[in-house]
């Protein structure tokens, strides 16, 4: 049974934002969604955890019906969403203490609960900050202990709309690191973002437009269609930019190829010389 299904789903602000979407992801899955700035990407991530509710059309997850009252409490415990600014999720100010929160609420008791937070602070590599005060820590030591605080929740699907937004380049790449052993240990992983770096580490990206989905599918699939993605107004992640620039120099690129398989036949090519 897939983790999450969007089946025919309309939501307005004062503009449509998602328009009539429909589709799903299977457990397990790695998926990255990207679209240009108003395509719907974060409305689209808070109709999973039932932070919103679609006004036409139906959101399930892990098999509930997210507009059920009654269903809120166990979808936010199987669902957990880490947003784009850290600071909105620091609620202790004690690292250990804001990681428990979540579990507490959930009625874990201790010592299951100091269990908890230990494996999700060693999960993200901030045990030594667990007496640390979060007001003190780097931006990407802030956004891991964010995302400690959901794993210590045990959920089954981590949502994160736009992680490495505030980032610079080592905090990002610490945070894909821990996306990638996530997914590794059988977790749904959702990642929102406009770096197309990430999206390509993903096993499947799903590009919006207006709220509908314009393309879905493997990531060198997804990537190869590059005139596509520029009349949306998004870029190309540096392995597509290569590919279509030997392209034109007459090497033999496959339409759509891979990131690992660029750097094989790139390292066959030196080989061979």
């Amino acid at each position: 049974m897939p983790d999450i299904v969007f089946e025919s789903v309309t939501f307005s602000y004062n503009d449509k934002v998602l328009d009539d979407l429909s589709l799903e992801i299977n457990r397990g899955e790695f998926v990255a969604i990207v679209g240009a700035n108003g395509s719907g990407k974060t409305t689209f991530a808070r109709h999973i955890n039932a932070l919103l509710q679609p006004q036409l059309g139906m959101v399930l997850t892990v098999g509930l019906d997210t507009r059920d009252p009654d269903n809120l409490f166990t979808i936010r415990s199987h669902a957990g969403m880490v947003f784009q600014n850290p600071n909105t999720q620091m609620v202790a100010s004690v690292v250990a203490d804001d990681v428990a929160f979540g579990p507490e609420n959930l009625n874990v008791q201790p010592p299951a609960l100091q269990q908890r937070v230990k494996q999700a602070l060693d999960t993200v590599a901030m045990s030594s900050h667990a007496e640390d005060d979060p007001a003190e820590l780097s931006g990407g030591q802030r956004q891991r202990v964010s995302i400690a605080g959901i794993l210590a929740m045990q959920p089954d699907i981590l949502v994160l709309d736009e992680p490495g937004a505030m980032l610079d380049v080592r905090g990002r790449r610490g945070i894909r690191r821990i996306i990638s052993e996530l997914n590794q240990t059988g977790m749904t992983i959702v990642l929102i973002t406009h770096f197309m770096e990430e999206a390509a580490l993903a096993g499947r990206v799903i590009v919006l437009d207006q709220g509908k989905v314009a393309l879905d599918g493997p990531p060198a699939e997804v990537f190869s269609e590059a005139n596509v993605l520029r009349q949306l107004g998004l870029d190309l992640p540096f392995s597509s930019l290569l590919a279509e620039a030997l392209s034109a120099q007459g090497f033999a690129i496959p339409e759509s190829i891979s990131l690992d398989d660029l750097k094989e036949l790139i390292c066959s090519w030196f080989s061979m010389q």
